[in-house]
């Protein structure tokens, strides 16, 4: 794996041999822990090369991705029929010798079972960034391959090209949690409040309040894309079926709207002004409270803490809430009144019971879709 150049010395009749210069062009610091971050992001590196094969295995070796003697030479591949092909390539990493034509073959066959993204620089590599999935090149390339290229890199890093994955995947969960919190939310709300108004000689919350509640519980969404992202939730990349989702938003929405019957049910035979104020306590507490279940697939004590200011903005609309229902004057400004101390423990009763019930529908729904947003 090291370079090498013979010095002499000159003379009239020649030269005198003096010894032989080795140097080695040392992999960058990062690249072993990209390699490794790319691994645990199920993202397959394959190394095409014109190198020679003992230069390829080397590099290999040091970053984990072949053992001695898995490195493929390009006339190996020249008249493979196509699942024989596939087969080797999706076995085997690394690939010297390889011209061209090469690098096309290995990059269609990897596109029968994967999307691939191909980094090049040279103008052998013209052929492979143009049939590739996404194309990439770096800023020091010709002018040939940028013209092939969907992405222009500023530097030449494989890192970037790792952490733009992680990263990706990680806006795309973020999204998915604010599409779960605020559809979910809108879904109980309407089960329940148009089931209620069905029975009803009054509606169950006034206009004004229904607006109240969705600004309350909006406020967590508002820092939703500063949440973290366990690197397990993203391992692989993220599906989004209509159906799927449809079907978590109406499992979470009838666990919502069962909470919300039932506080009415608790408090029915009070005025219609306690009967409002307890129906939009918990519809807002429980608006806020699916946060805490919607961060992760898992079972909500195995996620990782919320970042501070997600943690904040939490606790703001918690404490919002109970504000605009115990202030006097916001309290006759959305038609509040104090509910009975008796009803706050078999309102948290009912609460804690919301993010069971929500939990198992999460964790149930995640059984049989593993792979959904």
């Amino acid at each position: 794996g090291l370079r090498t150049i013979a010095l002499g010395l000159s003379k009239e009749d020649g030269f005198k041999y003096l010894g032989i210069l080795a140097f080695e062009d040392p992999l960058k610091p990062t690249t072993k822990l990209t390699i490794d971050k790319a691994k645990q992001l199920n993202v397959k590196v394959k190394i095409l090369t014109g190198d020679a094969p003992e230069v390829a295995e080397k590099v290999a070796l040091e970053l984990g991705l072949c053992q001695p003697g898995e490195v493929i030479l390009g006339e190996k591949i020249e008249n493979l029929e196509a699942q024989e092909l596939f087969a080797l390539v999706d076995k085997y990493n690394v690939f010297a010798r390889v011209l061209p034509h090469h690098k096309f073959k290995i990059i269609s066959a990897l596109q029968e079972k994967y999307a691939v993204g191909f980094l090049g620089e040279g103008v052998n590599d013209a052929l492979g960034l143009k049939i590739a999935d996404v194309s990439l090149v770096v800023d020091t390339a010709n002018d040939l391959t940028k013209q092939e290229a969907d992405i222009i890199l500023r530097e030449k890093d494989l890192s970037l090209i790792v952490e733009a994955i992680y990263e990706g995947r990680k806006s795309v969960f973020n999204i998915g949690k604010y599409l779960k919190h605020t559809m979910s939310d809108n879904f109980g709300n309407f089960f329940s409040i148009s089931w209620l108004a069905l029975f009803l000689n009054y509606i169950p919350l006034l206009p004004i309040q229904l607006l109240l509640t969705n600004l309350i519980t909006d406020l967590p969404l508002s820092v939703v894309a500063f949440d973290k992202v366990d690197l397990e939730e993203i391992k692989k990349p993220i599906s989004i079926s209509t159906y799927e989702f449809v079907l978590l938003l109406i499992f979470l929405g009838v666990v919502a709207s069962f909470t919300n019957i039932a506080t009415y049910l608790l408090v029915k035979d009070l005025t219609i002004e306690t009967i409002r104020t307890a129906i939009f306590l918990v519809t807002t507490f429980t608006g806020i409270l699916v946060m805490i279940s919607i961060r992760t697939k898992r079972f909500f004590i195995y996620a990782s803490f919320m970042p501070k200011i997600v943690a904040l903005v939490f606790i703001l609309a918690l404490l919002t809430t109970i504000l605009v229902i115990h202030q006097k004057t916001l309290a006759k400004i959305f038609n509040f009144t104090q509910l009975p101390l008796s009803i706050y423990s078999q309102i948290i009763l009912l609460l804690i019971l919301f993010i069971l019930l929500t939990e198992l529908a999460k964790v149930l729904y995640y059984r049989i879709f593993p792979d959904s947003i």
